[in-house]
């Protein structure tokens, strides 16, 4: 059921769409309780921030802008991650907005509280270990190639020849270099990430593939792919120390 923070609704699918993120992270029987408070949590801090209305100048939402591109492989990755396009520019820079004036307020905030004891902290570790997972992740790369209509059959026999290259063992940075759309991460390489990262048609490939493997030529909404993964981290319970 939704649920009602000072007037602004949570939706059910939102809840349960959190919860199963937490699932695929590791999380337990608990995951609908953690997802309700993490979004509960988010609006709170939202409506606060926004309250207070803090400035936030057009350098800090460059920055912000930038930040969020580099931590996710650069600004296509950044997309192709979370079904964006380049037509969702304002949204994103809203969400920096949105995000700094949190920032702003929890800086406030915690300005004069000290720090908690070593101890507590540990305490709140062990009594939440099961927050504390990393998810099974996966590392690929990827040539794209943007097609010119929907039965561009020069692009597809291009990918192809692209497959047949890296099987016969070339570089897979030297040819995503070559031959790719795609610039903004280096060789091609996405890095590692985890189930809902990325579009359900490039995340079915991905998962279902064996490390070292390379991909037949498919199809999302940013273009045809190869793809290699050349990574895999199993899921784990994360130690204090990270």
């Amino acid at each position: 059921m939704a649920i009602l923070v000072n007037g602004e609704r949570i939706e059910d699918q939102a809840i349960q769409g959190e919860a199963m993120r937490l699932q695929q992270s590791g999380a337990g029987p608990e995951a609908a309780d953690m997802a309700t408070r993490h979004l509960v949590d988010q609006v709170l801090m939202r409506q606060e921030a926004s309250r207070r209305a803090y400035a936030v100048s057009p350098a800090e939402i460059e920055q912000g802008l930038h930040r969020l591109f580099m931590e996710n492989g650069g600004r296509e990755a950044f997309l192709q991650r979370h079904r964006l396009s380049e037509a969702d520019e304002p949204m994103l820079r809203e969400h920096v907005v949105i995000s700094r004036r949190i920032e702003k307020l929890i800086d406030d905030t915690c300005a004069n509280v000290p720090a908690p004891a070593a101890e507590a902290v540990r305490g709140y570790f062990d009594g939440h270990a099961a927050e504390f997972v990393q998810p099974l992740r996966v590392r690929a790369s990827h040539v794209v190639k943007r097609p010119s209509g929907p039965e561009d059959e020069e692009t597809f026999a291009v990918l192809c020849q692209v497959r047949q290259r890296l099987q016969a063992g070339e570089d897979f940075a030297t040819v995503a270099a070559e031959c790719s759309d795609c610039h903004s991460e280096p060789g091609g390489d996405l890095g590692f990430f985890a189930k809902g990262q990325m579009v359900p048609g490039f995340e079915a490939v991905a998962f279902s593939m064996q490390t070292g493997e390379v991909s037949p030529v498919f199809v999302t909404q940013f273009g045809l792919h190869v793809m290699q993964v050349t990574d895999r981290e199993e899921p784990r319970p994360l130690d204090f120390a990270e």
